[in-house]
């Protein structure tokens, strides 16, 4: 399955799925990653990588 991001980029072949969400949201709020709430208080990072696992 191949993605590209809203801007044309393609994500890391190795990056995680939530990975590269956490690093999308953050370029859209204009705020370094570190400076977004973790993702495990929003998601289940884990459940959404078996979701886009091979």
């Amino acid at each position: 399955m191949s993605t590209t991001f809203e801007d044309g980029r393609e994500p890391v072949d190795d990056e995680a799925v939530s990975t590269a969400i956490v690093r999308e949201v953050a370029r859209r709020e204009g705020v370094p990653a570190v400076g977004l709430d973790s993702i495990y208080d929003v998601i289940n990072p884990d459940a959404l990588e078996e979701l886009f696992s091979p």
